[in-house]
């Protein structure tokens, strides 16, 4: 059994099965279908194992390893819904998708401790949102709220090494270190304010890269 993992499960859910095999998954996917209530986490999880693989950019791997809820996940159970042609399928991936807009819309602090003062959660991640923290960082130094943090580093992840220490932070909120070869999440933040010239980025990765360095240091740093 996986349990619930790297996200917060919707606020009403189905029972835990006895275990996640299909017979149990394909009993809670027939009460959704009857009920509305979404699956239990340990079986939204057991479905997105069953359509993992290095060409879905890792979107139901993250899910059904460690329960993390990437931002492409919905889109990826759209293509498999597209590209099903059995309804047993179809019915599967349609539960999941259901489950994940079930789940509250935060990351939450994830693998990681936060600073000590930060500031209160925002109403939500939009972009908006997150930039007044990131004004708000510049101009009397308390650093964003969790969230904010995570998805300015978001943003900025992409394909390479620099994406990897931004994407572990933005969908697990996990602090890596440089070993050598991998950058570690200061360093690509670092590289990433080489990449950007527009004002707002820069205030955005600079509140990012203060609110790293204000987290205790015994977690990757």
């Amino acid at each position: 059994m996986r349990g619930i993992g790297e996200h917060t499960p919707p606020a009403r859910h189905q029972d835990e099965p006895p275990d996640n095999t299909g017979v149990y998954g394909d009993a809670q996917v027939r009460n959704w279908l009857m009920t509305g209530v979404p699956v239990h986490p340990e079986i939204a999880r057991e479905i997105a194992a069953w359509y993992h693989t290095p060409a879905d950019g890792d979107t139901f791997s993250a899910f059904s390893h460690i329960g993390a809820v990437t931002d492409g996940l919905v889109e990826a159970i759209n293509e498999e819904h597209h590209a099903a042609d059995d309804v047993g399928q179809l019915t599967a991936l349609s539960a999941l998708k259901a489950y994940v807009e079930a789940c509250p819309p935060w990351r939450g602090v994830g693998r990681h401790i936060p600073p000590d003062q930060f500031q209160d959660q925002p109403a939500d991640r939009t972009s908006d949102h997150v930039m007044e923290q990131a004004y708000e960082w510049e101009a009397t130094g308390l650093e964003v709220h969790p969230e904010s943090a995570r998805e300015i580093a978001a943003w900025f992840q992409h394909p390479g090494h620099s994406g990897v220490a931004l994407a572990l932070f933005a969908s697990i909120g996990e602090i890596t270190a440089g070993n050598g070869e991998d950058e570690g999440l200061l360093d690509a933040v670092n590289s990433a304010r080489t990449d950007v010239k527009d004002d707002g980025q820069m205030v955005a990765l600079g509140a990012l890269k203060a609110y790293v360095k204000a987290c205790p240091a015994d977690q990757g740093l």
